[in-house]
């Protein structure tokens, strides 16, 4: 067969990548709990300093206070504590602008990724790599 050999590029996206990723602890040390004092940050963890502390399980104790279970992405951490509604909102309103980062952060990966799919496309028809059959 002869003509242009055609090959198919492997890995041209960029992928996002945990930032801060801690040592993996093992075992019991992993899954270990542990209380959380009402002074700390929520977003915080007490272990490793990440600050990608993620909500789990909550359940109101009264009125004004929340009993929510916290975990740590990078090192495995787990802990727990009761919360004022006002600590949670701060909390809240962290969690908020993470996502919106992410947000932000996805639109630029699929922009980023959507321009070299393009320039990877003309580059293919300037080349003739890309034939009527294709399609």
């Amino acid at each position: 067969m002869d003509g242009p050999r055609r090959t198919r590029r492997r890995n041209r996206h960029r992928t996002p990548e945990r930032v801060g990723v801690g040592e993996a602890q093992s075992g019991a040390e992993a899954r270990s709990r542990s209380r959380v004092e009402p002074g700390e940050d929520l977003h915080v963890c007490p272990r490793c300093a990440s600050q990608l502390v993620q909500p789990g399980e909550w359940a109101p104790v009264d009125s004004q206070r929340w009993r929510v279970e916290l975990s740590c992405p990078d090192c495995g951490w787990f802990g727990a504590g009761v919360f004022s509604q006002r600590a949670l909102d701060r909390y809240d309103e962290i969690l908020d602008e993470g996502a919106a980062i992410l947000v932000r952060e996805l639109h630029d990966l699929a922009e980023e990724n959507m321009r070299a799919d393009v320039d990877l496309f003309l580059s293919a028809l300037e080349t003739d790599l890309i034939l009527p059959e294709d399609f």
